[in-house]
């Protein structure tokens, strides 16, 4: 209970948390709308599933009225978190609320793998801080520094560098695609570090180059991780207008209740980075909800699949890349288990049928074609034979 009490009185004593926990609640009203199309447009059984629960539309927890329920009491959750946080002396009522809109967005966000995006990982690692951990402003925004710092290390690579994803979505000339892959990667590996700047012209000018920067990816289609991104961001200036008035206040606030030790600061970002490594080291987990990863690049891919019985062998187009939205139709693990379930329907109607597959990825910028699998009896394989691309 005092845990829970001294996380309520750390938000009660700053406005920037306050107001913060506002644009949380605004974060999730935005989910709402754009997760509840996601959900309109794509039927039950198509559901794109997480690598470690590659069976979920067989479990069948979440029905499509399920979905919309868990999705509309996110909506109310969130829009009543937010008037909590902006009443003096409910800012309790608001983080009860927010807990139950993080618990729904999390939910909502592990039944579909088609809702990945990073600013939803780092959605949820905000939550966490903001809900459960002290020393909350420090630790949001070395987490959001850490985010940007990680995917500035993903982009160090020839498909990124190569300016291939900008190409997918502007006109003009190649060499001006790589210079703006080059930018993105300085501004989000190097130039991110100017929002811990104490100075306020050093502090001005790199928030308001994120800002643009934001803004400018939200033009290129990546319109809710940019705009959860801009909200987000705010917990900077926020924290720098309370700045001052908090020295000169210190004495006073640690009077009442002692500042609680930065080592939550480490403890937290530890965890943090320590969830970016663990798919490396787990082999059937290519992704997790928890880890941030590169911008999709998109990728060109063919498959081969061939049906045996006792007498013939006869290729077939299993033509899985129309049940899938284009941005996971190449989709390793996907198309893999979507092939997997084809083959369940054929030995349904002959036990004794096999179906072999082989499936090739080209991705831009690399020489070679991949085989992401090669299945003789894509049946009865284990998902660990496949190649992670």
């Amino acid at each position: 209970m005092e845990w829970i009490k001294a996380n309520i009185w750390e938000v009660r004593q700053s406005s920037s948390l306050k107001f913060f926990g506002v644009l949380l609640g605004i974060c999730h009203i935005f989910n709402y709308f754009s997760w509840n199309a996601e959900i309109k447009n794509i039927p039950l059984t198509e559901i794109l599933c997480w690598s470690f629960v590659p069976q979920c539309h067989e479990i069948g927890l979440f029905s499509a009225t399920t979905m919309q329920a868990l999705a509309t009491g996110l909506l109310i959750t969130a829009l009543f978190s937010a008037i909590g946080f902006a009443i003096d002396r409910l800012e309790g009522l608001g983080m009860f609320l927010l807990f139950i809109s993080f618990c729904l967005h999390l939910l909502i966000y592990l039944s579909r793998y088609n809702l990945y995006s990073n600013a939803q990982t780092l959605l949820v690692f905000v939550q966490i801080a903001f809900l459960f951990i002290p020393q909350k402003i420090r630790l949001i925004k070395w987490l959001i520094l850490g985010s940007y710092i990680i995917t500035g290390l993903l982009k160090f690579n020839s498909s990124w560098l190569g300016g291939f994803w900008f190409e997918s979505k502007v006109n003009g000339p190649a060499k001006m695609m790589e210079w703006l892959a080059a930018l993105c990667l300085i501004i989000e590996f190097t130039l991110s570090w100017g929002l811990m700047f104490r100075e306020k012209q050093k502090f001005t000018l790199f928030f308001l180059i994120m800002v643009v920067y934001h803004m400018f990816m939200m033009s290129l289609g990546l319109g809710l991780p940019s705009t959860i991104h801009l909200l987000l961001l705010t917990i900077f200036m926020l924290s720098y207008m309370e700045r001052a008035r908090l020295e000169r206040e210190y004495l006073y606030q640690s009077y009442i209740r002692p500042e609680p030790s930065k080592i939550w600061i480490a403890l937290g970002l530890s965890v943090f980075l320590l969830l970016q490594l663990l798919p490396h080291f787990l082999l059937t987990w290519n992704e997790t909800p928890m880890t941030l990863r590169p911008l999709n690049i998109e990728k060109s891919c063919r498959q081969f699949s061939f049906v045996t019985t006792d007498k013939t062998t006869r290729r077939i187009d299993l033509n899985l890349e129309k049940s899938l939205p284009k941005n996971f139709s190449c989709h390793t693990s996907i198309r893999r288990r979507l092939t997997q379930k084809q083959c369940k329907l054929f030995k349904s109607k002959n036990p004794k049928a096999q179906l072999s597959s082989f499936f090739l990825v080209h991705t831009p910028g690399d020489k070679k074609v991949q085989y992401a699998f090669e299945e003789l009896n894509i049946c009865s394989s284990s998902q660990n034979s496949e190649v992670a691309l």
